[in-house]
């Protein structure tokens, strides 16, 4: 799909290498903008899959809860987070990368500038980045979302392997209810 394609080369500038790669599109019957604007605003504690999974991670990984005072709209919380922008093009299309440990019950996201986040190898971490895309089409829109993710060293790159096909199915169950809550509010306010 074109939406895909176009996001998987905004990627390849910042993370042409990766260990795990998760991509995900939906069609939307709303214009591309408005699309845009809700995925970058939805809040994830009104998805009520997305609270169960986020919270059953933390139980699994013996953690206490996560402070729940982060702001509520999607990419504001992200920024929050630790995310940073990686690059952006205005009501199309954004990437945001972070360097973490993953496997850690409560990661720390570091933001890196774009320039630097490609290069970056210190070892015991694992690079993410992910990005959001809407193009669109005749009857409305296609809204796509990639995730790829690198560790920078064989240590870090086993045991990110094992943590993440541990948790891939709640991630992808994420990334269903997210898209699906994106595209359900978007065709009611179109209408």
């Amino acid at each position: 799909m074109a939406g895909q394609s176009e996001l998987a080369s905004s990627l390849d500038a910042v993370l042409p290498r990766f260990d795990i790669r998760e991509r995900h599109s939906i069609r939307v019957q709303a214009p591309a903008d408005a699309v845009f604007r809700l995925a970058s605003e939805i809040d994830f504690e009104d998805i009520w899959l997305i609270r169960v999974i986020v919270r059953t991670r933390e139980w699994l990984l013996a953690g206490p809860p996560a402070p729940r005072t982060l702001p509520k709209r999607f990419l504001e919380y992200m920024t929050a987070l630790g995310w940073g922008v990686l690059s952006a093009i205005p009501d199309r299309e954004i990437v945001m990368g972070a360097v973490t440990q993953p496997w850690i019950a409560h990661p720390v996201f570091r933001a890196l500038p774009p320039g630097e986040f490609l290069a970056y190898a210190e070892p015991e971490a694992v690079k993410i980045a992910w990005g959001i895309r809407v193009d669109p089409t005749p009857a409305g829109c296609l809204l796509s979302t990639e995730t790829r993710a690198q560790a920078t060293d064989p240590q870090s790159r086993a045991r990110f392997l094992s943590y993440w096909w541990r948790v891939r199915p709640g991630v992808l169950l994420i990334r269903y209810a997210l898209l699906r809550a994106v595209r359900k509010k978007a065709e009611r306010l179109a209408k």
